[in-house]
């Protein structure tokens, strides 16, 4: 008996049974959606949302673990001025949410640079947080190795609350080579205090030149009741070098030229001395050549100086009865041309044994939280949204502060970050001029005489350095 063997499937049936599958499972994907796998979810989440997140409260933002160097101990040094008391005043609170413990200094200027230099040269890791000036002290730290890169800090979201917003900063002060080493907690740019009610009574009009600067001191000094005008004379690549560069720069002089051999002893950089240094000895108080920003406050203040150019931070000062004979009687205006946009930033000792700890002091620090508090109480916010946040706008509103936000923002267009000159050697560079400066300033020299030695000096100074390579 031969074996039965079963029957084919016809091949047109097998062909109708894929259809029917196909259709039934394009049926069922329409009308019953399958669920994303957990991390899709919270990726699409994370995309659509980061807007709202960060405009709620904090309850919808992620988990931040403030407490996590909980025991550590950081050191902070700074120069004394109006923020360096307001973040004594609030550091408490930073201890209290993060269970670090700071050690708090406040020098004058110039001897926190010196303390500064002296621990990171040294690398003894005194100062876990460093103060830095935007100028060539940031570059000189910088290739020294001095201060640490902060991207891996930044990214990272162990380190970084998740509101700081890095791209809140005016970062090309602190950025080199790509990288970013410093976050800034105050912006400098120049201005014109102005004793409004002097003006007035001599019938003049804000000054919007140079050369009515002049005019205007001049027929505003009476000495000693009051003198015409007072800017920082004293010796210091940061003292008034700072402000002088505001000057030097407007005159449309440079420091160096593309080799790195000095030119300040052009036409024009000789014009900007001699015009600075006349307006101090002819039209400045007795010992102006050793007037910092201080010094220079607490003249105007008293109600001894009709014209001050600096920077900005001290018009609160200015306004508050208890420290200001001129309270209601001074305008802010635009300085001229060019100004020096200066901050000071936050950065971290690469010989700190706490740096983890100091990174999160930083971030306390240069909060949006903590900026709008600095903004609005001293005048130097550090972050774009400060400045356009309607707190700013109301404490320094035209009725107390007249003319104080178009002043500053002024500065901010036209100040340059580069007004002295970004290079290691900047330091000693800018002590070089500043002497000759001085010199200038007390009659000693002439401006061609001073600024052509200091020329020399400069050269021998970056020949040496191996800037020069001729």
């Amino acid at each position: 008996m031969s074996e039965v063997k079963p029957r084919g499937i016809s091949k047109s049936l097998v062909v109708i049974a894929v259809i029917i599958a196909l259709i039934v499972g394009i049926v069922a994907g329409y009308f019953i959606k399958p669920t994303a796998p957990a991390e899709v979810k919270t990726e699409t989440v994370i995309k659509t949302e980061t807007k709202t997140i960060l405009t709620t409260t904090k309850e919808t933002l992620p988990t931040f673990n403030w407490r996590r160097y909980e025991g550590e101990t950081i050191c902070f040094g700074i120069r004394a001025a109006p923020d360096a008391d307001l973040y004594k005043e609030y550091i408490p609170k930073f201890e209290e949410l993060t269970g670090i413990k700071v050690k708090y200094e406040i020098y004058t200027e110039e001897e926190y640079r010196e303390k500064r230099l002296v621990d990171a040269s040294a690398g003894t890791g005194v100062f876990d947080v460093y103060f830095m000036d935007s100028t060539g002290t940031l570059i000189q730290y910088i290739e020294a190795g001095w201060i640490e890169p902060l991207e891996p800090y930044i990214y990272d979201p162990t380190l970084t609350p998740p509101d700081f917003d890095i791209n809140d900063f005016p970062l090309q002060q602190t950025t080199y080579n790509g990288k970013i080493y410093g976050i800034p907690v105050s912006v400098y740019p120049a201005i014109l205090y102005v004793r409004k009610d002097l003006l007035d009574e001599a019938g003049l009009s804000i000054p919007k030149t140079f050369k009515e600067l002049e005019e205007a001191a001049k027929k505003l000094h009476n000495p000693p009741k009051v003198y015409g005008f007072v800017s920082r004379g004293k010796r210091g690549e940061g003292a008034n070098m700072w402000i002088f560069a505001a000057y030097f720069r407007s005159f449309g002089a440079k420091w160096l030229d593309e080799k790195y051999r000095p030119i300040f002893n052009s036409s024009e950089g000789i014009a900007a001395a001699d015009y600075y240094a006349r307006m101090l000895r002819e039209f400045g108080p007795p010992g102006v050549v050793n007037y910092h920003f201080s010094e220079c406050c607490e003249a105007f203040a008293r109600g001894e100086v009709a014209l001050w150019t600096e920077c900005q931070t001290f018009a609160s000062v200015l306004e508050d009865p208890t420290k200001s004979k001129v309270v209601g009687k001074v305008y802010y205006a635009p300085f001229f041309d060019v100004c020096d946009m200066f901050s000071w930033n936050l950065a971290i000792n690469s010989a700190s044994k706490h740096k983890k700890a100091a990174w999160l002091f930083i971030t306390w620090l240069a909060s949006k939280e903590m900026d709008k508090i600095l903004g609005v109480k001293v005048g130097v916010p550090a972050r774009f949204s400060t400045l356009e946040s309607p707190e700013f706008k109301k404490a320094f509103s035209p009725e107390k502060f007249p003319g104080f936000i178009e002043a500053v923002k002024h500065g901010m267009k036209v100040g340059i970050p580069d007004a002295r000159p970004r290079i290691k050697e900047w330091p000693e560079m800018g002590d070089i001029i500043s002497a000759a400066l001085c010199e200038v300033i007390t009659g000693e020299k002439t401006a061609k005489q001073a600024f052509d030695e200091a020329a020399k000096a400069v050269y021998d100074l970056l020949k040496a350095s191996g800037r020069i390579k001729e």
